[in-house]
């Protein structure tokens, strides 16, 4: 019978995961500094960049919207507290998106 592999993450596993991984770093942050410069500034609240997105629906847990709402919050949480209320007023959130300036980090 023929042994199963182990899983790449095991401790049994023979480190080739990683060395894929560590190779495959840079093209991945590089990406991800390419989809930054890609974003607007000011950041559109999540419900204006995907307004197609209903709250709570899966395209906010995985894919574009979830990582568009992560880049966001952080954002958000770096502007000034004066800037971060200008713009909530200048952005008031729909009824299924009042956490998200709570989350960010507004006081």
């Amino acid at each position: 019978m023929k042994k199963a592999k182990p899983h790449l993450f095991s401790p049994k596993a023979d480190g080739e995961w990683l060395k894929n991984l560590q190779e495959s770093l840079p093209s991945i942050q590089e990406r991800q500094r390419e989809f930054l410069a890609s974003l607007p500034d000011p950041l559109l609240p999540p419900w204006k960049q995907y307004p197609d997105l209903p709250a709570g629906s899966m395209g906010w847990k995985m894919g574009a919207g979830e990582d568009y709402v992560m880049h966001f919050m952080r954002w958000f949480a770096d502007l000034p507290k004066a800037r971060q209320v200008e713009y909530v007023s200048e952005n008031p959130p729909p009824k299924h998106w009042y956490w998200i300036y709570d989350r960010s980090s507004l006081a």
